[in-house]
């Protein structure tokens, strides 16, 4: 698996210090280590940043959030407000994109039509005939 970036810059890091007495006996790596800490410098300096807009990323989500939140207490009050202007059946809250209540016609069980005799002589004869 490959190391992180974090763990190759702390390699690095240690590689560049503990090679710092034995770079002036080697003229060919002065400019490599040179190279090297300036590398492990700008990886710090990235990482930090990182961090910083990570932390920037974190605070908007939140204020996102509440505004989402805030967004949604007001459109529902709104709903709310159109449905007791224009009623609650009014087929323009539509425009609005509310869904108007259904009118839904109500019958009592209790009181619901008996069918006719003629269609229950039928159906009973019928169930007698599938029994037999």
């Amino acid at each position: 698996m490959r190391d992180s970036y974090a763990e190759r810059t702390q390699k690095w890091v240690t590689l560049c210090t503990n090679a710092e007495p034995l770079i002036g006996q080697m003229p060919a790596a002065q400019e490599l280590h040179a190279g090297l800490k300036l590398t492990n410098a700008e990886l710090v300096s990235l990482a930090d940043r990182i961090q910083e807009l990570q932390g920037q990323a974190f605070s908007l989500s939140k204020q996102r959030e509440a505004l989402a939140r805030k967004g949604a207490e007001d459109a529902s009050r709104l709903r709310t407000h159109l449905q007791a202007y224009l009623g609650p059946k009014n087929p323009d809250l539509l425009k609005f994109g509310i869904r108007p209540q259904v009118r839904r016609n109500r019958t009592n069980p209790l009181k619901a039509k008996p069918k006719p005799q003629s269609e229950t002589k039928a159906t009973e004869g019928q169930s007698v005939s599938a029994e037999a």
